[in-house]
């Protein structure tokens, strides 16, 4: 049950290590959850198709937040703070008064699942390590990993060194959006239903995984490594 927080805690590092901070992942995670079990209930659209779109639209959540942060420049507590209100009470409508429960056991296998027939490798476990690995090799091997930690550590600079700073600010809240969204997935696939309340412990204990991993709160300092 834990590994779904790592999920979370692989995007919001890459937002930290901006200098920034991403409050509405909880929100973004039951809002994601339950479009994909509305979709599923309501309109008979295939659950593997649904969480597609979950996933898609918990990406578009998250560049609604690094716009707000980069066009509008409202500093991203307060920025994502207000997005966490609007995508939770968005999440409770959505969810009604009977939000959708009873996925197919091929969905849950995902959340309680494993890979092996012995049960010793959850599918859970699977799915974090391509995420922690990807996104190790995203921020620690490529020039946009590169571009990331110099925007925390001196944002100044980066922008007189050519770094489009808008375009990677919103590409990290994109990425942010998406791993809440797969951890909202994962959650109700485990419980198999969907809450609006459900990502509601996420963000305290993300936000300790990535202090503690050694992800400065300030930017610029830390690595995915550390995190996992």
């Amino acid at each position: 049950y834990f590994l779904p927080f790592g999920f979370v805690a692989m995007g919001l590092a890459v937002v930290i290590l901006t200098g920034g901070i991403d409050l509405s992942v909880g929100s973004t995670a039951a809002l994601s959850a339950l479009v994909m079990a509305q979709l599923w209930a309501m309109f008979g659209v295939n659950i593997w198709v649904a969480s597609a779109i979950a996933l898609v639209l918990g990406g578009m959540l998250g560049a609604i937040n690094g716009l707000i942060v980069t066009r509008l420049k409202v500093e991203p507590l307060i920025a994502t703070l207000s997005t966490s209100f609007i995508y939770g009470s968005i999440a409770t409508a959505v969810g009604g008064d009977a939000p959708p429960s009873g996925f197919p056991d091929s969905f849950n296998a995902i959340g309680s699942g494993a890979i092996d027939p012995t049960g010793l490798i959850p599918w859970q476990l699977v799915l974090f390590a391509i995420l922690a690995a990807a996104t190790a090799l995203l921020i620690g091997h490529t020039g946009f990993g590169r571009k990331v930690v110099m925007i925390g550590y001196n944002v100044g600079v980066a922008h007189y060194s050519g770094i489009s700073v808008k375009r990677v600010l919103v590409a990290c809240y994109v990425l942010s959006g998406f791993t809440a969204a797969l951890a909202g997935l994962v959650l109700a696939a485990y419980y198999s239903a969907a809450r609006p309340a459900m990502g509601d412990p996420l963000l305290l204990s993300t936000l300790t995984m990535v202090a503690l991993g050694g992800v400065s709160i300030f930017g610029g300092a830390g690595t995915i490594i550390g995190v996992v």
